[in-house]
């Protein structure tokens, strides 16, 4: 694969060799976030219309088609949707709810979204994430809030076959995420802890 192939599309970031998973950068991912009373069904409504999926349990994630919604705390969602159409859903969700009952923002161009895939993804976060990563405590549709080195940020399961995780950061540390993910990626390095989980 030649460098330019394994460069992060935004960040133009290089991707390492020999890595035990597979490390990319979601490219133009629509977001927007949505703050309010989750149980008010004015809103699971505007949700449900807007992205095609309900508001998901506590540290759940949904996937509608292009679009899925992220639970990020008891009163906030991340959405997601094609970067072309967030003003649309953002108004969508606005017009449908009582005024003043929540506030949705768009924040594609504030977030960046990191993915690792592969055997060796688990194992590869474990190293940057205080997280319990073993599949039994941590499985598809699943997310977290921590920190990824000395950052915040967000993991989600996306996919359970191959495991498939993304990080959500603010873009402003998304080139320290990266680096870190590079530091913690070379196969030579690791040691197989999840690989009979």
């Amino acid at each position: 694969m030649s460098t330019e192939a394994r460069k992060s599309p935004l960040l133009g970031l290089k991707a390492p060799d020999g890595a035990m998973a597979r490390l990319s950068e979601a490219h133009r991912r629509g977001m927007f976030t949505v703050k309010g009373d989750l149980a008010d069904p004015a809103l699971i409504t505007a949700v449900q219309t807007a992205v095609g999926a309900p508001p998901p349990q506590q540290r759940k994630y949904v996937a509608a088609g292009e679009c899925g919604a992220i639970w990020m705390a008891p009163d906030e969602l991340l959405l997601l949707a094609p970067y072309g159409e967030v003003g649309a859903k953002v108004r969508l969700i606005e017009e449908t709810t009582r005024p003043g009952a929540c506030m949705a923002v768009d924040v594609s161009d504030a977030r960046a979204v990191i993915q690792v895939a592969g055997q060796g993804a688990r194992e590869m976060l474990a190293k940057v994430c205080p997280l319990d990563m073993h599949p039994s405590a941590f499985g598809p549709g699943d997310v977290r809030r921590s920190r990824i080195g000395s950052v915040a940020g967000a993991v989600v399961q996306v996919s359970g076959s191959p495991e498939t995780f993304e990080l959500y950061c603010f873009r402003s540390v998304a080139d320290y995420v990266w680096e870190l993910l590079c530091v913690a990626a070379p196969e030579q390095s690791r040691i197989g802890l999840f690989d009979n989980a």
